[in-house]
């Protein structure tokens, strides 16, 4: 007979595994006892034979439920034995370990849904039939509903709704205790006889129906253009007819800033999604995954869908519902004769989402038509994540539900000290690195206001709440080099107030860092990283964007960049590209040919018209104080002004989305075009630097194009510049690298969404027998950048130490 005691780490709270380590030693004929120990894991003390404890040991690993990990197994022999007489979960301690042990939410699962459908066993009689709120060990809200750990529903939003021990038997708290029940220690579930449900309401909050007939009507009122505001998990979605061109007109203007935003369309299946939608494996395996993200895809020409979901592009973002309330919205539209969904964040724009009733209503209440709302608490408000897959590479645009608070492996490791990084301005998250394990929060959003400050202020507190991160763990404060950041003053604020160092960190230097930290690569490795996006503030004080490095992370240099070209008008030039497109041209083309262009081939450039082309001429001309910029994703705007693509930049980064967008799905690129623009380009030594100038390729499109050219031309050269550019940056990375003696090429920020540049820089580095490597657990976007602001600051730390 043995005596051991095991901790376990990794994701092992909130996924079923106490009831798999009592069911797995009851099998073994082991005795004893398990339970959840803070943000510590599972503890588990057994006796039994030696052999039987081994097999034990061995199967958790083989055997564990499918959304756990197990990160570390510490197994300990004691004595003297304590005789035990069968198998318990003790009540859950408070205990301080290295991680977040809880998973992010989860989608319903396949059981669940055959219960909520009447398929599974009882048919339509179990007393989960249609349910919006059906959940089990295996599957449910996490995240969104936790307030602190060990994971316990006390701890819970679930706290409010206690488990019925009356009514259809099984009851619920039958079903709790029963060792042989998918619902064993579920803190998640409830049936309608104890748990939270649905209701409709209008604008007065006046209640229109409740449970299931709350969801038939919320169909009907579909049925009729309606757009409702249905809260979810985490937050609330504004929800429409996806083939109604009204409902979708009075959307968007109901939106006023989201004239042409794409929005997320909502299917039951795959199969449904397929009518849309081209699906490769990979994009069926992400999209039916417990993650649920939303999959950026190629529309097909038959999709019937309303032109307004997604304007002047090729690409829609679909999901699968992820929880039962979808599902059943969806079977009843289906009843009504409605097809696939809308559903957009249900939020005024700039603000994050409502996630109590009445704050949903009122912030919406401009927005909805209606409100199918219910009675439980949302804890964490968390977006929808939204994925793109180039080839088989799976890129997240925004990493949120499903994804967090799982954590990122790290390259460092910090021992028991934190670093908390409160990231950039824009598509913003923040992170905490604490041991070997990178914490990034949900999605936050555009940090410009209060009220997106002040979430990012609570998300980072609860991170550091279920970390177990107090003010004296924390070792530095890291934030972005721009001054003028909400974020940056809140950080120095938290530096003075936990007494840790303050770290400014340069945006692009971040974006590098990231990457390491994504692939779990050595901080110390010298490498070449091309770092494309548009804007972040550089190391002289102007708006970088271009960017090509080389060095270890802490000797990182700027290796080459995309020319500087002015900025007429500042913002106005990153709202109004044609702006933009005039500095690319001017110094290329004589004034009077650039306004013979303006007025020949460029019919809706400026809002005001030639008189404003004229102003712009002049600021240029005068060589007026002007902001400079090389930033990738302006040259991008200007070609899709040049292209005809966009004219107005109405959402970030839309004029170059739309460029891509110009591109039907599987067109092959011209060669010859593709190397009439390579030669239109030019570099220059500066120093230690390469100067990229693409300029040359607007007179090129220019003379190869008119105002009458067809879509076909204009595509055919969309795609040849958008290679040509990717190619250009890959073999000027691989040029570095080569003089340098580096052996792999890294591809970070917004334009690695770029399908075209993206695949252009890795054939690039591929051709000349170099490695490259790019995102995989975090967005090549701004979302990433938290994480490298933290990455720099412990190693700057560390250096001082």
């Amino acid at each position: 007979m043995e005596s051991i005691l095991v901790d376990i780490e990794g994701i092992v709270q909130g996924v079923g595994f106490r009831p798999f380590l009592y069911n797995l030693a009851l099998a073994h004929g082991l005795k004893g006892w398990v339970m959840n120990r803070g943000n510590a894991g599972v503890r588990l003390r057994l006796e039994g034979e030696k052999a039987s404890i081994d097999r034990f040991l061995h199967e958790i690993s083989e055997k564990r439920p499918s959304i756990s990990r197990v990160d570390s197994m510490a197994v300990e022999h004691v004595a003297p034995p304590e005789h035990f007489t069968g198998m318990v979960i003790r009540p859950s301690e408070d205990a301080r370990g290295p991680a977040i042990v809880l998973p992010a939410d989860i989608a319903t699962c396949d059981e669940c849904i055959k219960e909520l459908t009447g398929r599974g066993p009882g048919g339509k009689a179990n007393k989960y039939f249609m349910y919006p709120f059906v959940a089990c060990a295996n599957c449910g809200p996490r995240f969104t509903t936790v307030s602190d750990l060990p994971y316990d529903r006390s701890r819970t939003t679930m706290a409010d709704f206690p488990l019925c021990d009356k009514g259809q038997v099984p009851t619920c708290e039958q079903e709790y205790e029963d060792a042989g029940n998918r619902r064993f220690h579920a803190q998640a579930f409830a049936c309608p006889n104890c748990g939270p449900n649905y209701f409709l309401a209008d604008h007065g909050g006046h209640v229109l129906s409740r449970e299931l007939d709350a969801i038939k009507q919320a169909a009907r009122k579909l049925k009729e253009g309606r757009i409702i505001a249905m809260k979810g998990i985490g937050g609330v979605h504004l929800v429409c007819d996806s083939s109604s061109d009204r409902a979708l007109v009075h959307l968007r203007d109901r939106k006023g800033g989201r004239r042409y935003k794409p929005f997320a369309v909502l299917v039951p299946d795959v199969a449904a999604a397929r009518k849309l939608v081209h699906v490769s494996d990979a994009e069926e395996r992400a999209l039916s995954s417990h993650r649920r993200p939303i999959l950026l895809l190629k529309r097909k020409p038959s999709a019937v869908l309303s032109v307004h979901v997604a304007p002047g592009l090729n690409s829609v973002g679909i999901m699968l519902p992820y929880m039962g309330a979808q599902h059943m919205l969806l079977q009843y539209c289906r009843i009504q004769g409605l097809g696939p969904l809308v559903c957009t964040s249900g939020n005024r724009s700039g603000l994050p989402m409502a996630i109590t009733n009445e704050d949903i209503v009122g912030q919406l209440g401009t927005l909805a038509d209606y409100f199918l709302l219910h009675d439980r608490r949302i804890q964490q408000r968390c977006d929808d994540s939204v994925g793109k897959t180039i080839d088989d590479a799976l890129l997240l645009v925004r990493r949120s539900r499903g994804f967090v608070p799982e954590f990122v492996p790290s390259p460092v490791d910090t021992g028991g000290r934190a670093i908390v990084a409160v990231g950039p301005e824009l598509h913003s998250t923040g992170a905490i690195l604490k041991g070997d394990k990178l914490f990034a929060t949900q999605y936050i959003g555009d940090v410009v206001n209060l009220e997106t400050l002040t979430y990012l202020q609570d998300a980072i507190e609860h991170f550091r709440r279920l970390l177990r991160v107090s003010g004296s763990d924390v070792t530095a404060v890291a934030c972005d080099a721009h001054p003028a950041f909400h974020s940056s003053t809140w950080a120095k604020e938290l530096s003075e107030n936990t007494g840790a160092s303050l770290y400014p960190v340069y945006h692009h230097h971040a974006h590098c860092a990231a990457l390491v930290l994504d692939n779990k690569l050595d901080p110390s490795e010298p490498r070449v990283y091309v770092t494309c996006d548009g804007v972040g503030y550089g190391v002289d004080g102007k708006a970088w964007g271009g960017e090509i490095f080389a060095g270890s992370l802490q000797d990182l240099r700027r290796a080459a960049h995309l020319k500087y070209v002015p900025m007429p008008g500042g913002d106005a030039a990153v709202k109004y590209p044609a702006r933009m497109l005039t500095a690319f041209l001017h110094g290329k083309m004589a004034r009077g040919e650039i306004e013979a262009l303006f007025a020949d081939k460029i019919v809706n450039e400026f809002k005001g018209g030639l008189e404003e082309l004229a102003v712009v001429l002049g600021q240029l001309d005068r060589g007026q104080e002007l902001p400079l910029t090389s930033s990738t994703g302006r040259l991008l705007d200007a070609m899709s002004v040049a292209l005809g693509a966009c004219y107005e930049m109405t959402y970030e980064g839309e004029p170059a989305i739309r460029l891509e967008g110009m591109v039907p799905p599987g067109s092959d690129v011209d060669e010859v075009l593709k190397k009439a623009y390579q030669d239109a380009f030019t570099t220059k030594e500066r120093g230690n630097c390469i100067e990229l100038d693409m300029s040359g390729a607007f007179p090129l499109l220019i003379r190869q194009t008119n105002r009458y050219s067809g879509p076909s031309d204009r595509a055919r050269h969309a795609l040849a510049f958008q290679s040509a550019l990717g190619s250009c940056l890959g073999n000027t990375a691989v040029d570095v690298a080569k003089r340098d003696g580096i052996k792999a090429i890294g591809f970070t920020g917004g334009v690695a969404y770029n399908e075209f540049i993206f695949t252009a820089i890795r054939e690039a580095a591929k051709a000349a027998g170099l490695g490259f490597f790019h995102h995989a657990h975090l967005p090549p976007g701004d979302g990433c950048v938290a994480a490298g602001q933290a990455l720099l600051a412990w190693l700057a730390a560390g250096e001082r130490a």
